[in-house]
């Protein structure tokens, strides 16, 4: 577990390009997302971004919306306060802005997902890893983490061991080649599923830790801009639909 998290931990800075595909709430859907964070000048300990930006885009056509969010360095990892949120949708002429990412990314995506639980899910350990004893799921093969999220391990076409499946709370996350080792080795296919969507998601471009650019994790607002509730703003955009 500790090589996992160590792993983890070595991707201070990601930037992809996933082909996202399922079935939610409001019916089926398609599309790229994009995902970039920064993990900062965070001790390895913390394994959490401190700076994050996604992009929803249709199957044609430019950004349906894009998402900016920060976390201040006094608070933990997963906490949902002390960030700052700002979403925007420029072919609506709409804003939100907020200070816990969940209640945005539920409304997006489908799932409340925290800063960390975003990067776990690309990174590959399905679920964040906490500092703190583990133990054996007497109900299966999985290991359950401090906070009580779980852990499945499998191995890929190679015998190579990795995190196969992973639950925590809302969702659920499966690689079907786990095997990943080092920072920089990163899966290439996710499937993530919770009790409103389905998705896989498919990495189409990568980039782990590379130079960002300064703009990265930046979204500006123009003239005439009306702002919305997290809510109001999930209504006003059809993410993916088709």
């Amino acid at each position: 577990m500790a090589e996992l998290a160590s792993a983890a931990a070595g991707v201070q800075r990601y930037q992809g390009v996933l082909g996202v595909r399922g079935e939610g709430r409001r019916g089926r859907f398609s599309g790229r997302l994009v995902v970039v964070f920064d993990q900062g000048d965070q001790t390895i300990s913390r394994r959490s971004p401190a700076r994050l930006r996604l992009e929803a885009y249709g199957p044609v056509g430019g950004a349906r919306w894009i998402l900016v969010a920060r976390r201040s360095p006094s608070e933990d990892p997963g906490s949902g306060s002390g960030e700052a949120v700002r979403v925007v949708s420029a072919a609506n002429r709409v804003y939100a802005e907020g200070t816990t990412l969940a209640r945005f990314t539920e409304e997006l995506l489908g799932i409340p997902l925290a800063m960390d639980d975003i990067a776990a899910v690309v990174v590959g350990t399905g679920v964040p890893i906490p500092e703190g004893p583990v133990r054996p799921d007497p109900n299966g093969m999985a290991m359950v983490l401090p906070g009580g999220a779980r852990i499945w391990w499998g191995l890929d076409d190679g015998g190579r061991p990795g995190v196969a499946r992973a639950r925590k709370g809302e969702y659920e996350v499966r690689y079907p080649n786990p095997a990943r080792s080092g920072a920089g080795t990163v899966p290439r296919l996710v499937e993530v599923t919770a009790e409103t969507i389905e998705a896989r998601l498919a990495v189409e471009e990568l980039q782990v830790n590379a130079a960002l650019h300064p703009d990265s994790f930046a979204v500006r607002i123009s003239s005439g801009y009306r702002r919305l509730t997290a809510a109001e703003f999930g209504a006003s955009v059809l993410t993916f639909r088709r």
